[in-house]
């Protein structure tokens, strides 16, 4: 199996940045890529699995019923490709994994990785509109959870090099919110909105582009 084009590359880190997860079973060498959403991005989980068509055995999503609802899974044959970024994304030692804090770590490795479409890929997973009081046009935000404050600060940081004003909101349930604002999110915006599969406009509906939106 060939290694990763540089798309595929793009999309792989900025999904595990995201929603997306790599898992070693027991007894096994190698890793596979899993990745699951919910209806209203069924057809974002097809984007995804049509990309990497060949390292699925199906390109048919497993589904199930959830206390949240329905949930649509692709998973990859477990190949050393995936095992490489398992050893990038999954260096936390396992006595600091607790509760609220989850085995993927952002390293500075990781972020240097992030290019547009990897940045693309990272709101559309983690990403979502939000409408500012006094304003028509709406905002973006960022979710981030399950980090230790290092790695907040980290990502923090290297979101101000592309948006000087960058809001920080701490949330109950042990994440953090990164709020770009109506004009941060516009720049934000034209940097990404070219690598944004259709099925995932949604997420910058109202926000100001050097382009009008189709």
């Amino acid at each position: 199996m060939p290694e990763l084009t540089a798309a595929q590359h793009s999309i792989l880190v900025g999904t595990l940045l995201g929603d997306a997860n790599l898992q070693i079973n027991k007894g096994c060498r190698n890793a596979y890529f899993k990745l699951v959403h919910g209806p209203k991005q069924l057809e974002y989980l097809k984007w995804k699995g049509s990309v990497f068509s060949s390292y699925f055995n199906t390109l048919e999503p497993y589904s199930w019923d959830n206390k949240w609802g329905t949930s649509y899974q692709l998973r990859t044959r477990a190949l050393p490709v995936f095992t490489k970024y398992h050893t990038l994304f999954y260096s936390r030692p396992r006595e600091e994994c607790r509760p609220s804090v989850f085995p993927k770590k952002v390293t500075e490795e990781i972020l240097s990785y992030v290019d547009e479409l990897a940045l693309a890929i990272w709101y559309c997973d983690d990403g979502s509109p939000n409408v500012e009081k006094g304003h028509w046009r709406n905002s973006m935000t960022l979710a981030l959870g399950g980090m230790e404050e290092a790695e907040y600060s980290m990502i923090e940081a290297w979101f101000k090099n592309i948006v000087p004003k960058v809001k920080r909101k701490e949330c109950p349930s042990n994440c953090v919110v990164l709020k770009f604002g109506v004009d941060g999110s516009e720049v934000l915006a034209n940097k990404i909105y070219k690598h944004i599969p259709p099925s995932m406009q949604y997420k910058i509906k109202d926000i100001e582009l050097e382009v009008p939106h189709s």
